[in-house]
C-alpha cells in the first residue's frame, strides 16, 4: 500500500506544479514590444553610419526589461540589415534584448519601401510582435565646386591655390578630391590644393569629387591662362 500512497502524493505534487504554471501563464503580463519610431527613413548603402546621423538608429523597448527576453526579426528580401554594437544580426536568429543598451542600427542595400516583423519571446514562451516600416532613399551624386587663384609668383613658377570646400554631398561625405592637370592625375588630401605651374600659357585643369558611396560628381573643366 505504501507504493500506492507515494504514487498518489507524486501525482498531487506534479498536478500542483502544473496548476501553478497554468496560473502563472494566465496571470503574468505578456511581453510588450515598442520602437522609438514605427517608421524609419534611411539612406541606401550607408552600412557604417559614416556621417554619424541618427537616421538609421532605432531604440527597442521590451517589457519586462530582463535579460531572458529573446528577439528576432524576419525580412524576406535580404536587403535590410541590423547591427548591434557593430555586430550584424542574422535574420530569424534570436538574440537577447539588453535592458541597458538596446539601440540597433539599420542599413539597406537599395532604395524602396520595406517592412520588417519583430518577435519578442518571454520566459513562458509567449510572443509579442511588432512591424517596422522602412523607407530607403536613393543617394544623389555629389556636387563639385572649385575656386582658384594665383597665390605666389616667382620667376618661371606660378603657385596656384585651389579651393574645393564648396563641394558637397548633403546626405553623406566627400571622400576624395581629384584633379587632372595637363593630363596628370592628382589626389588632394583635402578640400585645399596647391600646384606650381612652371611655364606660361593656357593650362588645362579638370576636377571632380567622390563621395562615401563611391559615386563621382560631374567633372568641371577649366583653362587657366598662366602669365
Amino acid at each position: 500500500m505504501k507504493w500506492l500512497l507515494h504514487l498518489l502524493l507524486a501525482g498531487m505534487f506534479f498536478t500542483s506544479c502544473s496548476d501553478k504554471k497554468d496560473v502563472l501563464w494566465a496571470t503574468a503580463p505578456g511581453p510588450e514590444l515598442s520602437f522609438s519610431s514605427d517608421i524609419l527613413r534611411v539612406r541606401e548603402k550607408d552600412y557604417t553610419n559614416i556621417n554619424n546621423t541618427r537616421s538609421g538608429m532605432i531604440t527597442i523597448s521590451a517589457i519586462p526589461a530582463i535579460h531572458q527576453l529573446n528577439l528576432l526579426f524576419n525580412e524576406p528580401t535580404g536587403k535590410v540589415h541590423f547591427s548591434y554594437r557593430g555586430e550584424q544580426l542574422k535574420e530569424s536568429i534570436p538574440f537577447v534584448v539588453p535592458s541597458d543598451d538596446n539601440e540597433l542600427y539599420c542599413s539597406v542595400d537599395t532604395p524602396g519601401m520595406y517592412s520588417v516583423d519583430f518577435y519578442l519571446t518571454d520566459q513562458l514562451g509567449r510572443v509579442a510582435s511588432k512591424r517596422l516600416l522602412i523607407t530607403c532613399i536613393a543617394s544623389e551624386r555629389p556636387i563639385a565646386q572649385l575656386e582658384y587663384q594665383l597665390s605666389v609668383f616667382i620667376p618661371d613658377s606660378w603657385l596656384y591655390l585651389f579651393n574645393a570646400s564648396g563641394s558637397r554631398q548633403p546626405a553623406g561625405l566627400i571622400m576624395a578630391y581629384r584633379y587632372i592637370i595637363n593630363g596628370q592625375l592628382f589626389n588632394a588630401d583635402g578640400s585645399w590644393f596647391q600646384y606650381y605651374f612652371h611655364q606660361p600659357g593656357d593650362q588645362q585643369v579638370s576636377f571632380y569629387v567622390i563621395d562615401d558611396l563611391g559615386r563621382s560628381s560631374d567633372t568641371l573643366h577649366y583653362s587657366i591662362n598662366v602669365r
